[in-house]
């Protein structure tokens, strides 16, 4: 205030001297609460030209609770922010992991399903990447096609031989009404010997 110019230190109301103590050629800035509230003091030290000893001290009082309670409000603001921040960065990470690696395991777990139900056509469609699961994917496609081509070998092959059976058992069904034609004519031409020589004795 204006009517402290002049005045000793330990004159003034409210002012600790021991600030003016410790106020180096910088100044000093101190947090005190009294009575009336939380303050901070800024004490600067008024050289002369000659830079010898201050003749003058700057004192300045100023009440902190506005500022405290705007810190507040800059915590609250950085907490809510920072929670923000979280959430969504949280939330993309997930639509990404969905994205980039639930959905494609998932259809390479439903065409391994179709496979173990024999459909041996299903195969992963979704756009194949060159990343781990873009490599199990081509596998399980690779290993599918082997197995199709096995299949299929495996029922011509089975084909092949069921044709082979039927004619060979026509072969042998022919072979056999021959032989019972043979066995037939035998008898035949037995009992006429037999009767022949019944007559002759």
């Amino acid at each position: 205030a204006q009517g402290s110019v002049g005045k000793h230190v330990w004159e003034l109301k409210g002012v600790n001297p021991e600030w003016f103590e410790r106020a180096s050629p910088g100044g000093l800035i101190e947090k005190y609460t009294d009575a009336d509230g939380q303050f901070l003091v800024c004490i600067a030290p008024l050289h002369a030209h000659d830079g010898g000893a201050p003749f003058l001290y700057a004192y300045f009082k100023t009440r902190t609770l506005q500022t405290e309670q705007e810190k507040g409000k800059l915590i609250g603001l950085f907490l809510a922010g920072s929670l923000s921040g979280f959430i969504i960065t949280s939330l993309v990470i997930l639509l990404m992991f969905r994205r980039l690696i639930f959905i494609r395991l998932t259809k390479t777990v439903q065409t391994l399903e179709q496979v173990q139900a024999g459909d041996l056509d299903a195969r992963i469609q979704t756009p194949i990447t060159a990343d781990e699961i873009g490599q199990v994917q081509l596998g399980v496609n690779s290993t599918v096609t082997s197995l199709e081509k096995t299949v299929n070998s495996l029922k011509q092959e089975r084909a092949t031989l069921e044709n082979r059976v039927a004619e060979r058992t026509k072969e042998l069904a022919l072979l056999n009404r021959e032989l019972e034609k043979d066995i037939q004519q035998r008898k035949r031409v037995e009992e006429s010997l037999r009767m022949a020589n019944d007559q002759l004795q």
